[in-house]
This record gives C-alpha cells, structure tokens and sequence, in this order.
C-alpha cells in the first residue's frame, strides 16, 4: 500500500511509571519493490520498511521531562512528558460517592441469606476499593506502603492510602495511614497522599465518641481523611450479630470536619430502589 509524503502527528501514550505522551512527527515516502523508506526530518533515511520517529524537543512549563530508550533498528533516546493527574481528580467526595454505591451491589448479607461471616465483608470491602481505583483510571495495591490495605496508585506514585476494620475505629489503623511514605517512580520527584480513607464500623450508642476519637488523632496530618463509617446495633439475626444501619461519610481536613452525610446502610431499606426486590 502506498502512502503520501505528508507529515503525520501521532499522540502516542507509553506504559510507563509516570504518565508519559510522547509527541511524535513522523515522515512517510513510498518506495515499491523494496518496502517504504522512512524520512527522520533529518535527512538521514530509515531501513526499508521502518518508520524513523522524531520527538519535538523543548522544556514545558510546569511539567516535568523524563527520558526512555525504545528500539528501532538502534536504540534511541526519546523526550516523554510527565503530566500529573487534574487537581479535582479523585477528591475525596468523588471516593465518597463512588463507596456509598458500590457498598449495596453485590452486597454480602439479605433477610434470606444471613450467613455472611466477617471475611466476607473484608473481602466486599477489597472489591469497592478495586472498582473505584479502575473508574478513576488508578491502579489497587494491596497490601502496599509499609502493609496498608491498599494504596490507589498513578502513574507518578501513591495517590490514596486506604484502610478498612472490622472491630472499631480505636485500632493502629489510622496511625498507619497518617505516617504513610508515598512511593513514586525514581524519575518522578516526592509526592504526598491526595487524602487518606479509613473504613470501619461503631456501634450506635458509640458513633459520636467514633467520631471525635478521628478527629482529634488527625489533628496535623498532612494529608486530608476520608472517613467511612458504618453503625450498628445488635441482632441475633444475622451471623455476624450486627444489623447495619447507617452509612455515615466524613472529611477530616485543615479546615476542620465537612459531613458528606449519611445513607442506609442495609440495600433493603432503601425502598425506591430496586434492592429491596432484589435481595427480598
């Protein structure tokens, strides 16, 4: 197939720790018989049937440059472009929203079915961190950043630190979060958290004592909380002994404390939806 002389400008995105574009302008010429013959803008041509690609150089303001070596006949050096994420992309009230409707799909537990153990919500839990990480273009690391329960991580390194606990809030869990050491690419200079989440659950008569327990142990943090936590009450109904009941969203900040507020935490309660159907 012949091609026109004409110069094309590709935006090619690379597989790489950070978030590279390369910008390339590439020159093809037909050539029959042989294969086509590749221009560099330079001058000099590339082998028959190879394509000789030549990277705009320049410093962008306000964006840092790194460097990769990627073959084609010989190895050459080519200029990419680190772009970190948009300042509102993924806030904490985009975390908040996308957990309080995840939390009732696929939901462990209904008024038939009462066997759900505590694994079974670890592992419920696992799956809405994943699922958010995947809408908000982030990769999960479990078990990551000095043992927390995940980290959603970018191409320039640890964006949010996650944790999720069963008992109460009053374990390690949010000393782990607030010492958290942000990993980024060796090419990518330090970065911190966007925020921090801590999932976990209280009893009713406790909620408020929950609540200010948080606050007072964020106080000096670096980085943003966001807190998710679900209350209870006691019931023989259910394996767990627990009956959820709200679903309560948090934001610990320099600025002090912002109520996202609050849903039902049982699907079946929420009766205009199609949950309460669903899971009977």
């Amino acid at each position: 197939k012949e091609f026109s002389s004409k110069s094309t400008e590709l935006m090619i995105p690379f597989m790489a720790p950070s978030y590279l574009i390369m910008r390339v302008s590439m020159r093809v010429s037909p050539h029959r018989g042989r294969g086509r013959r590749a221009s560099s803008g330079t001058g000099r041509p590339g082998r028959a049937g190879q394509t000789d690609p030549r990277i705009y150089s320049g410093r962008r303001a306000g964006r840092r440059v790194a460097f990769l070596f990627l073959g084609g006949g010989a190895d050459q050096a080519k200029q990419v472009i680190s772009m970190p994420l948009p300042r509102q992309w993924s806030t904490p009230d985009d975390f908040a929203a996308l957990f309080k409707y995840f939390w009732h799909r696929d939901f462990p537990t209904n008024n038939v079915s009462v066997g759900a153990r505590r694994v079974d919500w670890t592992i419920h839990i696992g799956l809405i961190v994943r699922s958010i990480g995947d809408l908000m273009g982030l990769a999960t690391r479990f078990e990551r950043g000095g043992r927390k329960d995940a980290v959603l991580r970018s191409r320039e390194g640890d964006e949010i630190a996650i944790e999720w606990e069963w008992n109460d809030v009053y374990g390690n869990e949010l000393a782990k979060l607030k010492k958290h050491k942000s990993w980024s690419p060796p090419e990518i200079q330090a970065k911190s958290l966007r925020f921090a989440a801590f999932a976990s659950y209280a009893k009713s008569s406790d909620f408020e004592a929950s609540r200010e327990f948080v606050g007072k142990l964020w106080e000096g943090a670096d980085w943003p909380l966001l807190l998710i936590l679900v209350t209870y009450d006691f019931t023989k109904k259910f394996r767990t002994r627990r009956d959820f009941k709200d679903l309560n969203l948090f934001v610990y900040g320099p600025n002090g404390t912002r109520d996202l507020g609050s849903i039902p935490a049982a699907p079946w309660n929420l009766e205009a939806t199609r949950w309460p159907i669903q899971l009977g």
